[in-house]
Protein backbone atom coordinates (compact mmCIF):
# COMPACT_ATOMS: atom_id res chain seq x y z
CA UNK A 1 0.00 0.00 0.00
CA UNK A 2 2.79 2.39 1.02
CA UNK A 3 4.08 2.27 -2.43
CA UNK A 4 1.07 2.02 -4.17
CA UNK A 5 -0.60 5.01 -2.94
CA UNK A 6 3.00 6.79 -2.53
CA UNK A 7 2.90 6.98 1.47
CA UNK A 8 5.33 7.38 3.76
CA UNK A 9 5.99 4.22 6.02
CA UNK A 10 6.33 5.26 9.36
CA UNK A 11 9.75 4.80 11.34
CA UNK A 12 10.74 2.92 14.28
CA UNK A 13 10.93 5.93 16.37
CA UNK A 14 7.08 6.96 15.38
CA UNK A 15 5.59 3.11 15.93
CA UNK A 16 7.11 3.88 19.63
CA UNK A 17 5.54 7.22 20.49
CA UNK A 18 2.70 4.62 20.77
CA UNK A 19 -0.69 6.55 22.09
CA UNK A 20 1.29 9.92 21.45
CA UNK A 21 1.02 9.32 17.99
CA UNK A 22 -2.58 7.62 17.56
CA UNK A 23 -2.96 6.73 14.41
CA UNK A 24 0.29 5.20 13.67
CA UNK A 25 -0.57 3.36 16.84
CA UNK A 26 -3.27 2.15 15.25
CA UNK A 27 -1.35 0.59 12.33
CA UNK A 28 0.92 -0.82 14.76
CA UNK A 29 -2.35 -2.44 17.15
CA UNK A 30 -3.75 -3.28 13.70
CA UNK A 31 -0.89 -5.07 11.63
CA UNK A 32 1.58 -6.15 14.48
CA UNK A 33 0.34 -6.40 17.67
CA UNK A 34 -2.87 -8.25 15.95
CA UNK A 35 -0.08 -11.11 14.50
CA UNK A 36 1.91 -11.43 17.54
CA UNK A 37 -1.27 -12.62 19.70
CA UNK A 38 -3.44 -14.84 17.26
CA UNK A 39 -6.53 -13.42 15.11
CA UNK A 40 -8.21 -15.66 17.34
CA UNK A 41 -7.92 -14.37 20.45
CA UNK A 42 -7.45 -10.57 18.95
CA UNK A 43 -11.33 -11.17 17.52
CA UNK A 44 -12.17 -11.71 21.38
CA UNK A 45 -10.64 -8.89 22.70
CA UNK A 46 -12.57 -7.33 20.36
CA UNK A 47 -15.96 -8.17 21.75
CA UNK A 48 -14.46 -7.84 25.66
CA UNK A 49 -14.68 -4.19 26.87
CA UNK A 50 -12.86 -4.44 29.80
CA UNK A 51 -10.05 -7.59 28.79
CA UNK A 52 -6.58 -6.07 27.50
CA UNK A 53 -5.56 -6.98 23.98
CA UNK A 54 -2.16 -8.88 25.56
CA UNK A 55 0.36 -8.50 28.06
CA UNK A 56 2.82 -5.61 28.57
CA UNK A 57 5.21 -7.86 27.84
CA UNK A 58 3.57 -9.03 25.00
CA UNK A 59 3.73 -5.49 23.69
CA UNK A 60 6.70 -4.73 24.51
CA UNK A 61 8.07 -7.99 22.53
CA UNK A 62 5.89 -6.74 19.40
CA UNK A 63 8.02 -3.37 19.51
CA UNK A 64 11.24 -5.41 19.59
CA UNK A 65 10.31 -7.69 16.56
CA UNK A 66 9.34 -4.67 14.66
CA UNK A 67 12.32 -2.85 15.32
CA UNK A 68 14.98 -5.79 14.86
CA UNK A 69 13.38 -7.00 11.38
CA UNK A 70 12.59 -3.68 10.15
CA UNK A 71 15.55 -2.75 7.51
CA UNK A 72 15.87 -6.51 7.17
CA UNK A 73 11.73 -6.50 6.01
CA UNK A 74 12.78 -3.19 3.92
CA UNK A 75 15.68 -4.91 2.32
CA UNK A 76 13.33 -8.17 1.30
CA UNK A 77 10.72 -5.97 -0.07
CA UNK A 78 12.91 -3.85 -2.20
CA UNK A 79 15.20 -6.85 -3.25
CA UNK A 80 12.23 -8.82 -4.53
CA UNK A 81 11.80 -5.42 -7.51
CA UNK A 82 13.04 -6.21 -10.87
CA UNK A 83 15.94 -3.72 -11.59
CA UNK A 84 14.29 -2.50 -14.52
CA UNK A 85 12.05 -1.40 -12.41
CA UNK A 86 13.21 -0.13 -8.53
CA UNK A 87 10.92 0.00 -5.35
CA UNK A 88 10.06 3.59 -4.58
CA UNK A 89 9.00 2.80 -1.39
CA UNK A 90 10.02 5.72 1.13
CA UNK A 91 10.06 5.65 4.60
CA UNK A 92 10.14 8.41 6.98
CA UNK A 93 13.89 8.69 7.20
CA UNK A 94 13.67 8.91 3.42
CA UNK A 95 12.00 12.17 3.83
CA UNK A 96 11.02 15.15 5.63
CA UNK A 97 7.83 16.78 4.60
CA UNK A 98 8.34 20.27 4.36
CA UNK A 99 6.65 23.83 2.73
CA UNK A 100 10.18 23.94 1.12
CA UNK A 101 10.37 20.90 -0.92
CA UNK A 102 7.66 18.12 -3.02
CA UNK A 103 7.99 15.57 0.35
CA UNK A 104 4.48 16.40 0.92
CA UNK A 105 3.62 14.59 -2.19
CA UNK A 106 4.14 11.39 -0.15
CA UNK A 107 0.87 11.47 2.22
CA UNK A 108 0.98 9.41 5.37
CA UNK A 109 0.09 5.64 5.75
CA UNK A 110 -2.44 5.82 8.99
CA UNK A 111 -4.26 8.56 6.40
CA UNK A 112 -4.61 5.63 4.20
CA UNK A 113 -5.66 2.73 6.12
CA UNK A 114 -8.35 4.19 7.43
CA UNK A 115 -10.48 7.66 6.16
CA UNK A 116 -12.50 9.69 7.73
CA UNK A 117 -11.66 10.83 10.97
CA UNK A 118 -8.82 12.04 13.12
CA UNK A 119 -7.82 10.36 16.46
CA UNK A 120 -6.64 13.43 18.56
CA UNK A 121 -4.71 12.78 21.95
CA UNK A 122 -5.78 15.71 24.20
CA UNK A 123 -2.54 17.16 25.43
CA UNK A 124 -4.77 19.89 27.66
CA UNK A 125 -6.46 17.37 29.50
CA UNK A 126 -3.90 15.36 32.62
CA UNK A 127 -6.82 12.31 31.85
CA UNK A 128 -5.15 11.10 29.21
CA UNK A 129 -8.31 11.22 26.64
CA UNK A 130 -8.22 10.30 23.19
CA UNK A 131 -10.69 12.62 21.21
CA UNK A 132 -11.93 11.28 17.38
CA UNK A 133 -12.89 13.93 15.13
CA UNK A 134 -14.48 13.45 11.85
CA UNK A 135 -11.65 14.27 9.33
CA UNK A 136 -12.90 18.05 8.19
CA UNK A 137 -10.45 20.11 6.61
CA UNK A 138 -9.77 22.18 9.49
CA UNK A 139 -9.36 19.04 11.77
CA UNK A 140 -7.00 17.42 9.17
CA UNK A 141 -5.01 19.93 8.71
CA UNK A 142 -4.47 20.72 12.77
CA UNK A 143 -3.62 17.56 12.57
CA UNK A 144 -1.31 17.33 9.70
CA UNK A 145 0.53 20.18 10.78
CA UNK A 146 1.07 18.22 14.89
CA UNK A 147 1.97 15.43 12.52
CA UNK A 148 4.82 16.65 10.50
CA UNK A 149 5.97 18.87 13.19
CA UNK A 150 6.33 15.44 15.12
CA UNK A 151 7.95 13.39 12.43
CA UNK A 152 10.58 16.38 11.98
CA UNK A 153 11.54 15.97 15.22
CA UNK A 154 11.58 11.85 15.35
CA UNK A 155 14.07 12.03 11.81
CA UNK A 156 16.41 14.42 13.35
CA UNK A 157 16.28 12.88 16.61
CA UNK A 158 17.16 9.58 14.53
CA UNK A 159 19.70 11.32 12.53
CA UNK A 160 21.99 12.14 15.35
CA UNK A 161 21.07 8.44 16.65
CA UNK A 162 24.47 6.93 15.10
CA UNK A 163 23.43 3.62 15.55
CA UNK A 164 20.21 4.15 13.71
CA UNK A 165 22.04 5.56 10.74
CA UNK A 166 24.17 2.76 10.27
CA UNK A 167 21.19 0.33 10.03
CA UNK A 168 19.67 2.79 7.41
CA UNK A 169 22.72 3.24 5.25
CA UNK A 170 23.46 -0.44 6.01
CA UNK A 171 19.88 -1.67 4.36
CA UNK A 172 20.78 0.43 1.21
CA UNK A 173 24.34 -0.56 0.62
CA UNK A 174 23.42 -4.04 0.76
CA UNK A 175 20.46 -3.34 -1.32
CA UNK A 176 23.04 -1.97 -3.88
CA UNK A 177 25.59 -4.88 -3.51
CA UNK A 178 22.41 -7.26 -3.80
CA UNK A 179 21.29 -5.70 -7.36
CA UNK A 180 24.50 -5.95 -9.11
CA UNK A 181 24.54 -8.36 -12.18
CA UNK A 182 25.81 -11.65 -11.02
CA UNK A 183 25.25 -15.87 -12.50
CA UNK A 184 23.79 -16.62 -8.91
CA UNK A 185 21.14 -19.58 -9.46
CA UNK A 186 17.82 -19.16 -7.87
CA UNK A 187 18.22 -21.07 -5.01
CA UNK A 188 21.53 -19.17 -4.57
CA UNK A 189 19.76 -15.65 -4.89
CA UNK A 190 17.99 -16.88 -1.99
CA UNK A 191 20.43 -17.70 0.09
CA UNK A 192 22.19 -14.58 -0.51
CA UNK A 193 19.30 -12.21 -0.11
CA UNK A 194 18.53 -14.48 3.82
CA UNK A 195 22.02 -13.70 4.50
CA UNK A 196 21.97 -10.32 4.13
CA UNK A 197 18.33 -9.89 6.10
CA UNK A 198 20.41 -11.70 8.72
CA UNK A 199 22.83 -9.10 9.06
CA UNK A 200 20.16 -5.95 9.01
CA UNK A 201 18.58 -7.45 11.96
CA UNK A 202 18.98 -5.38 15.05
CA UNK A 203 19.02 -7.39 18.28
CA UNK A 204 19.24 -10.83 17.03
CA UNK A 205 22.25 -10.38 13.70
CA UNK A 206 25.31 -9.10 17.06
CA UNK A 207 23.99 -11.68 19.51
CA UNK A 208 26.81 -13.92 18.86
CA UNK A 209 29.15 -10.79 19.98
CA UNK A 210 27.84 -10.86 23.58
CA UNK A 211 25.82 -12.78 25.85
CA UNK A 212 22.30 -13.99 24.78
CA UNK A 213 18.94 -14.24 26.06
CA UNK A 214 15.92 -15.64 24.40
CA UNK A 215 12.81 -14.32 23.26
CA UNK A 216 10.37 -14.00 26.26
CA UNK A 217 7.57 -16.33 23.84
CA UNK A 218 9.98 -18.88 23.05
CA UNK A 219 12.55 -19.63 25.64
CA UNK A 220 14.16 -23.14 25.52
CA UNK A 221 15.84 -25.60 28.02
CA UNK A 222 17.62 -27.68 26.10
CA UNK A 223 21.69 -27.95 26.68
CA UNK A 224 22.12 -27.22 23.35
CA UNK A 225 19.85 -23.85 23.38
CA UNK A 226 21.66 -23.02 26.23
CA UNK A 227 25.58 -23.08 24.95
CA UNK A 228 24.72 -21.85 21.30
CA UNK A 229 26.20 -18.47 21.78
CA UNK A 230 25.72 -17.61 17.93
CA UNK A 231 21.96 -17.42 18.55
CA UNK A 232 19.29 -16.10 20.89
CA UNK A 233 18.48 -11.62 21.45
CA UNK A 234 21.10 -9.57 22.58
CA UNK A 235 21.73 -7.76 26.01
CA UNK A 236 20.68 -5.10 24.14
CA UNK A 237 17.01 -6.27 23.53
CA UNK A 238 16.69 -7.50 26.79
CA UNK A 239 17.28 -3.38 28.38
CA UNK A 240 14.92 -2.71 25.26
CA UNK A 241 12.46 -4.70 26.66
CA UNK A 242 12.56 -4.03 30.07
CA UNK A 243 12.29 -0.16 29.20
CA UNK A 244 9.61 -0.69 27.21
CA UNK A 245 7.57 -2.87 29.66
CA UNK A 246 8.12 -0.27 32.08
CA UNK A 247 6.55 2.41 30.05
CA UNK A 248 3.52 0.22 29.07
CA UNK A 249 3.04 -0.32 32.30
CA UNK A 250 2.98 3.00 33.45
CA UNK A 251 -0.01 3.45 30.80
CA UNK A 252 -1.33 1.25 32.46
CA UNK A 253 -1.34 2.27 36.27
CA UNK A 254 -2.56 5.66 34.60
CA UNK A 255 -5.52 4.20 32.84
CA UNK A 256 -4.33 5.44 28.92
CA UNK A 257 -3.68 2.00 27.97
CA UNK A 258 -7.22 1.03 29.07
CA UNK A 259 -8.49 4.40 27.53
CA UNK A 260 -6.63 3.45 24.05
CA UNK A 261 -8.02 0.17 23.78
CA UNK A 262 -11.52 1.70 24.21
CA UNK A 263 -10.86 4.14 21.35
CA UNK A 264 -9.13 1.27 19.15
CA UNK A 265 -12.16 -1.05 19.80
CA UNK A 266 -14.94 1.11 18.80
CA UNK A 267 -12.56 1.72 15.54
CA UNK A 268 -12.08 -1.52 14.87
CA UNK A 269 -16.31 -2.52 14.74
CA UNK A 270 -16.49 0.44 12.77
CA UNK A 271 -14.08 -0.26 10.27
CA UNK A 272 -15.20 -3.85 10.01
CA UNK A 273 -18.97 -2.88 9.26
CA UNK A 274 -17.34 -0.57 6.58
CA UNK A 275 -15.28 -3.40 5.48
CA UNK A 276 -18.26 -5.48 5.23
CA UNK A 277 -20.70 -2.86 3.37
CA UNK A 278 -17.54 -2.01 0.50
CA UNK A 279 -17.40 -5.43 0.39
CA UNK A 280 -21.14 -6.13 -0.41
CA UNK A 281 -21.29 -2.86 -2.68
CA UNK A 282 -18.26 -4.62 -4.69
CA UNK A 283 -15.59 -1.73 -3.40
CA UNK A 284 -12.43 -1.87 -2.56
CA UNK A 285 -11.32 -3.23 0.95
CA UNK A 286 -7.60 -1.11 1.27
CA UNK A 287 -9.25 2.01 3.32
CA UNK A 288 -12.11 2.81 4.85
CA UNK A 289 -14.21 5.36 5.52
CA UNK A 290 -15.48 5.38 8.95
CA UNK A 291 -18.63 7.17 9.84
CA UNK A 292 -18.00 9.93 12.45
CA UNK A 293 -21.27 9.71 13.55
CA UNK A 294 -21.60 6.34 15.19
CA UNK A 295 -18.35 6.90 17.22
CA UNK A 296 -17.92 9.06 20.39
CA UNK A 297 -15.67 10.95 22.36
CA UNK A 298 -13.38 8.68 25.06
Amino acid sequence: MCENKNCLLPSIESFQKRHQNPKVYYIFYEYFYKAVMGEARWKESVHKENARFGTNIAEAFTHALLENNYFAWLFDYKSRAPPTKPSCLKTEYDTVPTADNDSHYYSYLCDEVVQGFEIVADQELSSGDFLLLPSTDENYAAEEERRQSMQEMIIETAKQDEDRMKQYNEHQTQLDLFNLPDEYTKEEHSKKRRKCMRGLKVYTAAAKNSNTISPPSSRSTTKEARNNKDKGWSDKANKFLTEMKARIKADEEAGTQKKWEKMYREIAKAVKKARDSSEESGGEDTAFQVDCNEMYEL
